[in-house]
């Protein structure tokens, strides 16, 4: 392909409070071998002075300035502002990307007439090549997998792979006058499979690269078994099922849900996790205020969803006016 017919791509990064690591995902961002690209910070009312170490060490990124916003909602104002005919987000912070990341993803995107959105294989950063995720797949109760994940990348299938979702997506700008921009009620989790979900109901398909690599640090914006982490998983999974699968999935859906959230409320009431412990079933010892913390959060994203309840069949019936371009 000649270098004139290489399509402007917009790059968007959210960030807030990442100021070295964003350093070294921009750093690694100007080393590209794309011709043409811009790249986008969202900052999110960072306290760390990420914000003025773009505007002076990288000038030429583009940087909009927020109040403290959820990384969907930041996304939406970098692809607002974005100029570049392909996009790609969400770049995390504590990425960095080899030099050809850009160019073979925009080959894989062109490289046929087909509705597609594409993204790379995210490595571990310095393991050697231990894959952190190759995109994802949901089962018909909604419960996803990583795919690729704790492997070496040598030993995943090198040819692009249809996955259900991706943490990076790379798409055409014209994707968005079909589906709009990202749910912002995700605030933090879920967002990028909800993106997916609407581009697949739209006729395009979701395809994993893994000629095209990144190296993720996995930075702590949630930790794994924080409260955060917990609320935000469980609230946003019942947004996810309502807004897009059919009827019965949803039910079944729903069903696992309210199943594993109340074994959850079990193993984290106080008295009950006290029993537990006693009797050798839960053999992990958790301080009383990690376990009100936790049990707090499970309660938190229970009253979210029946405040919103209204709004996620409101989001739903959007989704159903999608047809296949």
């Amino acid at each position: 392909m000649e270098r004139r017919k290489w399509p402007k791509v917009s790059l968007i990064i959210s960030n807030l409070n990442g100021k070295e690591m964003l350093r070294e995902c921009l750093r690694s961002l100007e080393r590209l071998v794309y011709p043409s690209y811009e790249i986008i910070v969202v900052d999110a009312g960072s306290t760390d002075g990420s914000a003025e170490m773009v505007s002076t060490e990288f000038p030429d990124v583009r940087l909009l300035r927020e109040e403290r916003i959820g990384i969907y909602e930041a996304i939406n104002k970098g692809l607002i502002a974005a100029q570049g005919d392909i996009i790609a987000f969400n770049l995390n912070n504590d990425e960095t990307f080899s030099k050809d990341w850009l160019m073979v993803l925009v080959n894989e995107l062109l490289s046929s007439e087909e509705k597609k959105v594409v993204g790379g294989v995210r490595v571990v950063y310095g393991s050697n090549g231990i894959v952190d995720a190759a995109g994802g797949q949901v089962g018909y109760t909604g419960r996803g997998f990583v795919r690729g994940r704790g492997k070496n990348i040598r030993d995943i299938p090198q040819s692009p792979r249809e996955v259900t979702y991706l943490g990076m997506a790379v798409f055409q700008r014209e994707l968005l006058d079909v589906i709009g921009l990202c749910d912002e009620k995700y605030y933090v989790r879920f967002g990028d499979s909800d993106f997916c979900e609407k581009a697949r109901r739209a006729g395009y398909k979701i395809f994993s690269v893994p000629s095209a690599v990144s190296y993720h640090k996995r930075s702590a914006t949630i930790k794994s078994w924080s409260a955060k982490n917990l609320y935000y998983s469980k609230r946003n999974h019942v947004r996810l099922f309502i807004k897009h699968y059919p009827p019965i999935r949803m039910f079944v859906a729903l069903l696992v849900w309210v199943i594993y959230m109340a074994m959850d409320f079990i193993r984290l009431f106080p008295p009950t996790r006290r029993i537990l412990l006693f009797t050798g079933i839960a053999r992990t010892h958790m301080p009383p205020e990690k376990l009100s913390e936790l049990f707090t959060a499970l309660l938190k994203s229970l009253c979210w969803n029946l405040e919103n309840l209204g709004n996620h069949f409101k989001a739903r019936r959007v989704i159903q006016s999608i047809e296949p371009s």
